[in-house]
C-alpha cells in the first residue's frame, strides 16, 4: 500500500471512532451535545475529532512503513486503534532501561517454588 492509502484508511478509522461516540450522545442526550453540561464546547470537539484523525493517519503509515500492515483493513484497525497503541508503546519505553535489563529484573523478581522452578511449572512437567 502506499504512504497515501494507508494515511486514508488510517483516517477512516480515526472518523469512525469518533461518529460512533457522537451516535452514542446523540442517542443518550436526543440532541446534538456541543455545549452540554459534561460535553465540549463545538471548537473543542472539531479539535479533538481533527486530533483522533491525525493519529489515526500517522498510526496507520508508521506501522504500514514498518510492514505490519498489508491490507486496507489492517490501516483501517490501525486508525481505529490509534490511542491505544501509542498509549501501550508509550507504556513499554522506559527511559534509561535496556530491555534486557527489563527483563531480568523481572526474572529476578519473579516468585518460585522450593527447587527454583516457577510456580507456572508444573513438577511433573518440568521432571520429565
Amino acid at each position: 500500500m502506499t504512504g497515501l492509502e494507508l494515511a486514508v484508511w488510517g483516517a477512516l478509522g480515526g472518523v469512525a471512532v469518533e461518529l460512533l461516540e457522537l451516535q452514542a450522545s446523540l442517542k443518550r442526550l436526543r440532541a446534538l451535545p456541543w455545549g452540554k453540561p459534561g460535553y465540549l464546547t463545538f471548537p473543542a470537539a472539531l479539535a479533538s475529532f481533527v486530533t483522533r484523525i491525525g493519529l489515526g493517519v500517522m498510526t496507520a503509515v508508521a506501522t504500514g512503513y514498518n510492514g505490519q500492515i498489508n491490507g486496507p483493513l489492517a490501516a483501517f484497525g490501525a486508525g481505529i486503534a490509534a490511542p491505544l497503541l501509542i498509549e501501550k508503546i508509550g507504556q513499554a519505553v522506559v527511559l534509561g532501561t535496556s530491555s534486557n535489563e527489563k527483563n531480568n529484573s523481572a526474572m529476578v523478581q519473579s516468585p518460585s517454588d522450593t527447587d527454583g522452578r516457577t510456580p507456572l511449572l508444573s513438577k511433573g512437567a518440568a521432571g520429565r
